[in-house]
């Protein structure tokens, strides 16, 4: 045993144990109440003009409109790059940029509200899932530009089934899943594959932390509320009673094992 070692008593070990415990239950809490904080605060400002909303929430940013507002930060990143962005897309580049700080930070319908409010006054054009200044998508349709879209594009099956659900606009089942993208053709023809593509899609999603899962419903982050009421009733989003956990996809769509 190293010198360390033959130094420590049993009562010290457990008395480490017994406070890490403590910390890590504190940090839980903690991490909760600042969830359920940032949903309020998100609810609320919805409701503000966006001037009050950021002053009221940023007072650090307490400057004149033509300074600093989150919609001309938007409007300067679709103008910085010769491309659209759905609201996620937006999102993630915002709050993972350490540059534009924690001012920045919306939640997705944060980031859905700001683009929406600017597509309202034409400052920005809407194609598919994608947002666009107007300059900018007519140079792209008449071919003047290329659209520079990475890994996940618009016609890539992830981003079409994540545009599919989040215009789906709440907690789903596998089941609704499917549904929703044989409405929007994000399907192949092929039936048979069909379930397991599904599965197998949700499943990746859930372990890269882009969806949650309660029992049988999934979820968006900002979803989180109404997700948990749905797992707790019987009823699922499609009125149906909400199976268990799947564990073999084709027992959802009636196939024999």
């Amino acid at each position: 045993m190293s010198e360390f070692g033959a130094l420590l008593t049993r009562g010290q070990v457990e008395a480490w144990v017994a406070e890490r415990a403590e910390v890590f239950r504190q940090h839980s809490e903690l991490a909760a109440r600042l969830d359920d904080l940032d949903r309020k605060l998100e609810a609320v400002r919805c409701l503000l003009p966006e001037d009050t909303a950021d002053a009221l929430f940023h007072p650090e940013t307490k400057k004149p409109r033509a300074e600093w507002s989150f919609t001309e930060l938007v409007l300067d990143v679709l103008a910085a790059t010769d491309r659209g962005y759905t609201p996620a897309e937006l999102r993630t580049l915002l709050n993972d940029d350490p540059e534009v700080g924690q001012k920045s930070r919306r939640s997705h319908n944060g980031v859905s509200n700001a683009l929406q409010r600017l597509a309202a006054k034409d400052e920005v054009s809407k194609l598919g899932p994608r947002y666009y200044l107007p300059t900018t998508l007519q140079r792209i349709q008449s071919g003047e530009i290329v659209e520079q879209v990475e890994n996940e594009d618009a016609t890539s099956f992830n981003a079409r089934m994540h545009a599919a659900m989040e215009d789906f606009g709440r907690p789903f089942v596998a089941k609704d899943a499917h549904e929703v993208a044989k409405r929007h053709g994000t399907l192949s023809e092929d039936l048979s594959e069909q379930p397991t593509r599904i599965y197998s899609w949700l499943s990746r999603e859930v372990f890269r932390g882009r969806l949650l899962k309660e029992g049988s419903v999934y979820y968006y982050p900002s979803q989180r509320d109404e997700a948990l009421a749905v797992a707790r009733s019987a009823p699922t989003v499609t009125g149906e009673v909400a199976p268990s956990p799947i564990e073999n996809v084709t027992d959802l769509y009636g196939k024999s094992r």
